[in-house]
């Protein structure tokens, strides 16, 4: 089957600088990101098929041995993901003489969100005169 692959990044980064005294100073960041990757299907592919009797809905793949299967593989679509990352980071700064002194912390959240619908058409396999629905 033909699939379309969609792409899609958000990103947002927001910065407090804050100068506390002649030798001190403060920095606040947040920064958000998203990547989100979504495969859509194109309508009316030529490689799934219609079962006759309207039982198992779309067929993916069909297997007649002992020649090559015919369809669309039935264990890999439909897929997609989103990918997030929160991030927080505070960095004080103190100046000493010639040399600065810096402490903070960085937080980060990270996020993985996926689906995989294995299996999610029918494959249908003809061989020594039995049919077999995996």
């Amino acid at each position: 089957g033909s699939l379309v692959a969609r792409t899609r990044t958000h990103n947002v980064a927001l910065v407090a600088n804050s100068q506390i005294s002649e030798r001190d100073a403060n920095q606040v960041r947040f920064s958000f990101g998203r990547t989100r990757l979504a495969f859509d299907e194109v309508p009316g592919s030529p490689f799934v098929f219609q079962s006759p009797f309207g039982l198992t809905g779309p067929v993916g793949r069909i297997l007649i041995a002992p020649f090559s299967p015919i369809g669309v593989d039935p264990f890999t679509f439909p897929q997609g993901r989103a990918n997030n990352t929160f991030q927080f980071a505070d960095t004080f700064t103190k100046m000493r003489g010639r040399h600065a002194l810096k402490f903070g912390a960085d937080v980060r959240r990270v996020q993985l969100n996926s689906f995989l619908e294995r299996n999610s058409r029918v494959q249908v396999a003809f061989s020594s005169n039995r049919i077999l629905d995996l």
